[in-house]
C-alpha cells in the first residue's frame, strides 16, 4: 500500500445517534472449521502462528470480482478469537459457490510454496464449499452510539458502514465541480471506490485520470518543452473519536498523480491500481525488484525489467479467477497508466506540488470546490442526519492561504521572532520554559513536530 497521500480535511461530520438505512444489510459469516483450516495451514507454511495468510488480498480481490454484491469486508473476521462477520452485502443472492471458488484459489496460490503440505490438506481445502457460508440479516442496535460513563459505546460494523454510506452517496453519480467565481459547472467528475488495506477508512478516486500539460523551459538552452501529468481526484471518510468521546468523521480531499511514462529499474517498490473488465472498483497491489538467477542471455543484455514482479497474489488471483483480464507485471510497467475496460494506474507518489496544477479546480481554489459539491452531495442523500461540525477552507489571511510549499520556510523566521531572545553568546535563544502546544493527525505531521521541536530546542510539547 502507498504512503498516505497529502490530503486536506475538508470537513468533519457528527454521528447521528440513529440512522435508517435505505436497504436491509446483510453479513457472511465465516465458518469456525474454515477458521481453524486457515490457521492450521499459516502454521505449516511460516512455522509461526502469529503470521497470518494475507486475507487482504483475498478481500480486494472478492471486491473487485464482486463489487456490484460486496459493499465491504471485515479485516478481522478469519481471526480464531473473532467474532466479526466477513462480508457485508445489500441482498442475500450472492452466489456463495463463487466465494468459495475464490477462497479456494487464493490458498492453492498462497500455499503453492509452503513445505509439509499434506493431502489430507489439500483435500480439506478441495472440501470447501458454498453450502458451508450462509447469509444473515444484520439487525442494527436501535443508536448508533451512546456515552456511559464517559466512555463511547458503538458497534464497531459502524466504523466500516458510516464510512461507506458516505462514500456511496459522493459516487452515486458524477461529481458536479462548480466554479466558485463564475457558478457555473465546468467539469462532472465520476468516482470509483477503492479496495484499502485499512478497511476502516473509505476511499475514492476519480477515474479517467485528469489531464495536465505544462510548459517547462530548459534553463540551459531556453527551449521551452511541454510536459504531461496524470492524476486522479482522492476523497476519503473514515470514523474517529473526540477526546470526550464523541464519534466524528472526516472528509479528506487529495490528489494521487499517475506515472505516465515507461519504467525501468524500481528502485523500491512501487503502488498499482487495477481494476478489472467490468469492476467499478480499484483495488491496490504491489510491484517489487525481484531478484532472480541470470541466465546468459540475461546477463548479455541486462534486461532489468525481467526481474520486476508482483508482490502479492492479487494480480494473478484477478487474471486466475477472470479469463479476460489476463496481465504481467511487463505489460502494467509497458503501459503504466492504461484506461481502458481493464484499467490500472502506478502511483507515481503522493506529493503533489504547485507546479502540478493550474486553472479552476485545481489547487488552492479547488479546496472551496469539493467543500461545496461534497457537503451538497450528503445533504441530497441524508438530509440534515450529519451535520458540519468543523471546517478548514475558512481563512482570514487569503494571502496566507495560496502561499506555495517554498513559502513555508518562513515558518522557522516565525518561531524566531515571537519567542527567540537576542543573545551576544549564540544567534538566537529561547526560553527554557516554552511549551509548545500542536496538533497533529497523522504519523508523518507528529514525526515533524517533534523534529521542528528539537530544532529549537523546545522538549515540552
Amino acid at each position: 500500500m502507498a504512503s498516505k497521500p497529502n490530503s486536506i480535511q475538508l470537513f468533519a461530520l457528527q454521528v447521528p445517534a440513529q440512522i435508517s438505512l435505505p436497504f436491509k444489510l446483510y453479513s457472511l459469516i465465516v465458518p469456525q472449521d474454515w477458521k481453524k483450516l486457515l490457521n492450521k495451514l499459516q502454521q505449516r507454511k511460516n512455522g509461526k502462528s502469529y503470521i497470518s495468510l494475507p486475507v487482504e488480498c483475498l478481500n480486494h480481490a472478492l471486491q473487485l470480482l464482486l463489487d456490484d454484491e460486496i459493499l465491504f469486508p471485515s479485516k478481522n473476521a478469519f481471526k480464531l478469537t473473532s467474532n466479526a462477520n466477513w462480508l457485508y452485502t445489500k441482498t442475500d443472492n450472492v452466489s456463495t459457490n463463487y466465494i468459495a471458488n475464490v477462497v479456494k484459489t487464493w490458498l492453492r496460490i498462497s500455499l503453492q510454496n509452503a513445505k509439509d503440505l499434506t493431502e489430507a490438506d489439500i483435500a480439506e481445502i478441495n472440501s470447501l464449499s458454498g453450502d458451508d457460508l450462509h447469509f444473515e440479516e444484520v439487525q442494527l442496535p436501535e443508536k448508533v452510539w451512546e456515552l456511559e460513563d464517559g466512555q463511547l459505546k458503538i458497534n464497531p460494523l459502524y466504523y466500516n458502514l458510516i464510512p461507506y454510506l458516505l462514500a456511496s452517496a459522493i459516487a452515486s453519480e458524477p461529481l458536479k465541480l462548480i466554479d466558485p467565481t463564475t457558478g457555473k459547472v465546468f467539469k462532472e467528475v465520476v468516482f470509483r471506490s477503492c479496495a484499502v488495506d485499512n478497511g476502516d477508512v473509505a476511499e475514492l478516486i476519480s477515474w479517467a485520470p485528469e489531464l495536465e500539460i505544462k510548459e517547462v523551459t530548459n534553463k540551459e538552452t531556453s527551449k521551452k518543452n511541454k510536459t504531461t501529468h496524470n492524476y486522479s481526484y482522492l476523497i476519503n471518510f473514515a470514523l474517529h473519536y473526540t477526546a470526550d468521546g464523541k464519534p466524528y468523521v472526516s472528509c479528506n480531499y487529495g490528489i494521487r498523480r499517475w506515472v505516465n511514462w515507461e519504467l525501468g529499474f524500481l528502485s523500491s517498490r512501487v503502488t498499482v491500481y487495477v481494476s478489472p473488465t467490468n469492476s467499478t472498483r480499484f483495488a491496490p497491489c504491489q510491484l517489487k525488484f525481484v531478484k532472480k538467477k541470470k541466465d546468459a542471455h540475461d546477463k548479455k543484455n541486462g534486461d532489468k525489467k525481467k526481474n520486476i514482479d508482483f508482490e502479492g497474489h492479487l494480480a494473478r488471483l484477478i487474471s486466475e479467477l477472470n479469463f479476460r483480464d489476463k496481465f504481467t507485471a511487463l505489460e502494467v510497467i509497458n503501459n503504466p497508466c492504461k484506461q481502458d475496460d481493464l484499467a490500472w494506474g502506478i502511483v507515481y507518489n503522493n506529493t503533489m506540488s504547485h507546479s502540478h496544477n493550474a486553472g479552476a479546480g485545481l489547487f488552492p481554489q479547488d479546496i472551496e470546490i469539493f467543500y461545496n459539491c461534497c457537503r451538497e452531495k450528503i445533504q441530497k442523500f441524508f438530509g440534515d442526519a450529519f451535520p458540519t461540525i468543523e471546517t478548514y477552507t475558512r481563512c482570514d489571511n487569503k494571502q496566507a492561504v495560496e502561499k506555495t510549499s517554498t513559502e513555508y520556510k518562513a515558518l522557522g523566521k516565525f518561531i524566531k521572532s515571537h519567542f527567540a531572545v537576542e543573545s551576544e553568546d549564540i544567534p538566537f535563544y529561547i526560553p527554557p520554559d516554552l511549551r509548545l502546544i500542536l496538533l497533529s493527525q497523522t504519523t508523518a505531521s507528529n514525526k515533524l513536530i517533534h523534529a521542528l521541536a528539537s530544532k529549537y530546542s523546545i522538549n515540552m510539547i
